[in-house]
């Protein structure tokens, strides 16, 4: 093979691999764990004390997965008193997978939420509430099988 073609077909290929790379790099998506990340990220410090308030109850807030992975029970701890919030799943590969759940304990102060239906893999999971006019914060991740 003469030279030239040599050149021709290395120029070739380097041009049709920086298409794929661009191609590639478009596709991929740039999800923020939230929407209103940067608001939140200046709102930290209240996250911050919302941690110190859950790490500071004696009855320490309970967080379990149920076996069969079918539910997710919250246990909130009877000095919080009727706790008011949000349970926040991020899925940080698909954020169109996210999605929230109100807080409502029953009188024992247990919340089971079903989680048999959600797609396998990495949750992360984040939980706000307030209970007896004191913020809470508690976070954890899931891994589904």
């Amino acid at each position: 093979m003469h030279w030239g073609w040599r050149i021709a077909v290395g120029y070739s290929l380097f041009v049709i691999g920086m298409i794929a790379l661009v191609v590639a790099a478009n596709r991929q998506t740039n999800d923020l764990v939230t929407e209103d990340y940067y608001a939140r990220e200046l709102a930290y410090q209240d996250i911050i004390d919302a941690k110190a308030n859950a790490a500071a109850l004696e009855e320490p807030f309970a967080f379990r997965v149920a076996e069969d992975y079918a539910w997710l029970e919250l246990d909130f701890p009877a000095e919080a008193g009727s706790p008011e919030g949000v349970l926040h799943f991020y899925r940080p590969s698909d954020a169109s997978r996210d999605f929230k759940v109100e807080v409502a304990p029953d009188a024992e102060g247990i919340q089971r939420v079903p989680i048999a239906a959600l797609q396998q893999g990495f949750w992360r999971v984040n939980l706000e509430w307030t209970g007896n006019q004191t913020p809470y914060y508690h976070e954890t991740t899931l891994n589904l099988p």
